[in-house]
């Protein structure tokens, strides 16, 4: 067992605190070796055998002695890259949040997923609202298996179990090192932080709809066919979208046509009204897939099956 000394050394690193002299400085390791205490104290009482009859409260109880003003300020800073956030962006926000968190491998402590619960797992849910170019590692569908043992859902909100996220923490105490618990704190909190904002978005949307309703019906979007460069060609350069799509479920493989058509010149790029008055507003779940895999300052494709599909757009257009 470390001494207290260590644990705060090793607590004022592991959240990158100054070492410089000063006031601030001086109350900021006092903070960390306050923060540290209480992680000892907790150490040792489960190492002695004294679990916690209840986990949510214990982890309640130790989450709120530390100082999460980081956290806070992260979140505003993510908030910033949206501009003018909408409910769909921090939808988005929640889903990377996750999927960073994930990446960490923080719960590889935690037992191996079985094959059912892989079999639950729907990373085109995932992928649809994560940034085109977000790597995901080979071993993320396990991550999300394990980690949909400690969540359920309210609508759009992802809710954390505490009682077994609390479990988690204490019965792999001994595993996880000073950085994973703090990681575990931070994570909880930015979802709260973004949890709260969702909700207040959607009271205000929800007393806005009365509104809503007497507004005029918005007008007929143009045809999809006016988008193609080439309008003697539109019907096959349609048709051959169509039979592409056909069977994928995926956000980036049911884009990869639309993308390919693009890049060879066959197709302007589409507006979600426009996606959507040809091929329904069933293919996409989030309109955000369709911005993201047909940005024209990234590449999310590579390869031989795109680089065919884009030369057989080409030869379509001849």
């Amino acid at each position: 067992m470390k001494n207290l000394t260590t644990i705060g050394t090793d607590w004022l690193q592991c959240k990158g605190a100054s070492a410089a002299n000063g006031k601030d400085s001086r109350n900021q390791r006092r903070m960390c070796v306050t923060e540290a205490d209480a992680l000892l104290n907790m150490m040792k009482k489960i190492i002695a055998g004294e679990a916690p009859e209840n986990y949510d409260r214990f982890y309640q109880a130790h989450k709120d002695v530390f100082n999460m003003t980081a956290v806070k300020a992260d979140y505003e800073r993510m908030k910033q890259w949206y501009g003018h956030v909408t409910f769909e962006n921090l939808k988005e926000l929640q889903t990377m949040v996750v999927a960073d968190f994930l990446k960490k491998d923080l719960l590889r402590a935690d037992r191996a997923p079985t094959k059912r619960e892989l079999l639950q797992v729907r990373l085109d849910k995932v992928e649809e609202l994560l940034p085109a170019d977000y790597e995901l590692p080979e071993d993320f569908s396990h991550q999300c298996a394990k980690f949909r043992r400690y969540i359920s859902w309210d609508g759009d909100i992802l809710v954390i179990n505490y009682n077994d996220y609390g479990r988690f923490m204490c019965h792999n105490l001994t595993r996880l090192s000073l950085y994973d618990l703090v990681s575990l704190f931070e994570f909880d909190i930015l979802l709260s932080l973004i949890h709260q904002d969702m909700r207040q978005m959607a009271a205000a949307e929800l007393r806005q709809e009365p509104k809503r309703e007497s507004r005029s019906e918005p007008t007929a979007v143009a045809d999809f066919g006016l988008l193609v460069c080439k309008p003697e060609k539109a019907a096959l350069v349609t048709r051959r979208l169509h039979e592409l799509m056909e069977g994928k479920t995926r956000p980036k493989d049911v884009l990869m046509p639309v993308r390919a058509a693009m890049d060879a010149g066959a197709l302007r790029r589409p507006t979600w009204p426009e996606f959507c008055s040809e091929f329904g507003r069933d293919r996409l779940r989030c309109k955000s897939s369709l911005s993201n895999y047909t940005q024209p300052d990234i590449a999310p494709y590579q390869g031989s099956a795109f680089d065919e599909m884009v030369k057989e757009f080409r030869n379509l257009i001849l």
